[in-house]
């Protein structure tokens, strides 16, 4: 039976290591070879046994996951890459990492579209914003270390939109706190697009992990997700050649504004809790995909039905945000082991 650290005051950290790397760490790194040349990372440690590597390069976004030495988040087939490589023609299948979050918006959620003879691509290009002003503080004191920096999506004539965020984690706890702002720094109103793409990979991600959602209806996107609806909350076996699947969620009438899905694994001793306020990301969005070499499980609050921008503003989209606004989103994320 595994046993967590126990938490230690900030004096007795001293008088039990010569060095507090023994209980938990924060390194800034730098790829130096391949599609990822030159990209900036900063790796978490936890004394909780979390182990985390989020990517500078890539707004902050959380892109590996291990709990106790586990795996938890999907990675794709095409790894990270810099800037400095162009992918094929299809630019979004051909270069997206995957990764346990990728951040999707600012001004489109969903499939490529054109409105008002401008193009946005598929999940927009937050995503794929370096962080800048970016800060690192480690507390011993206090007990956490919080990440921080900011991205920016503009346009000369045109938007201009902020993204600040924040991550707190426990340096002897298991758990990731996201605290982001969006500002519309524009004189226009915006529309805002915004999708928290988390997403489950192997082992973690098994025919054994039991999917706990709340109560309420499930939709499916598709005839293809249709005919998975009785089963959107099993996990087979990777299949060769199976299409992927997309259902949304929606609770109950008179549900709690606070949602959390929760997935366990027995066998493993551990689960997972995603946890976040409802008017703040009013749509969850389930993404199943069995496909053999493409095998990941998302679990995507978000703003929108992810039908893209087009679609969703003839539909009379409501996320707009007024001039010199700004908007809070706060999601948790925690492992937990079962011992």
């Amino acid at each position: 039976m595994s046993r967590s650290v126990l938490p230690l005051g900030y004096r007795d950290q001293k008088r039990y290591t010569g060095s507090s790397d023994q209980l938990y760490s924060v390194r800034r790194l730098q790829l130096s070879e391949g599609g990822g040349d030159q990209m900036r990372l900063i790796e978490v440690q936890t004394a909780g046994g979390l182990q985390a590597l989020f990517l500078e390069s890539r707004a902050l976004d959380l892109y590996e996951l291990r709990f106790k030495g586990v795996n938890i988040g999907f990675g794709s087939k095409n790894g990270l890459l810099s800037g400095r490589v162009v992918p094929g023609c299809d630019t979004f299948a051909a270069s997206w990492p995957g990764g346990m979050l990728a951040t999707c918006g600012l001004r489109n959620t969903g499939p490529d579209c054109e409105y008002n003879n401008t193009y946005h691509p598929i999940h927009g290009q937050i995503g794929a914003m370096p962080a800048e002003q970016v800060s690192v503080q480690l507390d011993p004191e206090q007990g956490t270390v919080t990440l921080s920096g900011q991205m920016r999506e503009s346009a000369l004539f045109g938007h201009n939109l902020l993204l600040k965020r924040k991550l707190i984690l426990p340096l002897f706890g298991s758990s990731i706190r996201w605290e982001d702002t969006v500002q519309n720094e524009a004189a226009e109103p915006e529309p805002l697009f915004l999708l928290y793409h988390f997403n489950f990979g192997y082992p973690f991600l098994s025919p054994e992990l039991q999917l706990q959602f709340a109560p309420g209806e499930v939709i499916p996107r598709t005839d293809e997700a249709a005919r998975g609806l009785a089963e959107h909350d099993q996990i087979s076996e990777p299949v060769d050649g199976c299409p992927e699947q997309v259902f949304f969620h929606q609770p109950l009438p008179g549900s709690k504004p606070e949602e959390t899905v929760r997935l366990v694994r027995p066998d493993l001793r551990m689960a997972a809790s995603l946890t976040w306020l409802r008017s703040e990301l009013p749509w969850l969005v389930q993404w199943k995909s069995m496909k053999s070499g493409d095998y990941a499980l998302g679990i995507e609050p978000s703003t929108s039905r992810i039908r893209g921008r087009e679609q969703e503003m003839l539909a009379g989209y409501d996320q707009i945000i007024k001039p010199y606004d700004q908007w809070q989103f706060h999601l948790h994320l925690a492992m937990e082991s079962l011992d």
